[in-house]
């Protein structure tokens, strides 16, 4: 699961894009054992970044020019790829992985 304080940094780095703020991200992600990776969706031209736990397991994904500040959550009942889509499509700032 997401860390708080991790996400109140993402957040203000989407919103504010200032690279100081990275740099806490960074920190903040190396502190906890998070491993990040910046990705871009061919299709839409978005970038995402992927948030990785500690074992490797994927757990978060932030759109960096997210248009809404919403939230999805991953139904683990249905398939994943129809979930990705639908998020890459309403633009919204947050996917994350349902707390185990």
């Amino acid at each position: 699961m997401l860390d708080d304080s991790l996400r109140y940094l993402l957040t203000q780095y989407i919103d504010e894009q200032d690279v100081t703020r990275l740099q806490q991200i960074l920190g903040s992600a190396k502190d906890k054992g998070y491993s990040l990776a910046r990705i871009i969706d061919r299709n839409s031209k978005q970038a995402f970044l992927l948030i990785k736990d500690a074992s490797g397991t994927p757990f978060a994904l932030a759109n960096l020019a997210a248009r809404t500040p919403d939230t999805d959550y991953i139904d683990a009942q249905a398939p994943l790829t129809g979930q990705v889509t639908e998020y890459i499509n309403q633009r919204n700032t947050w996917l994350l992985r349902q707390p185990d």
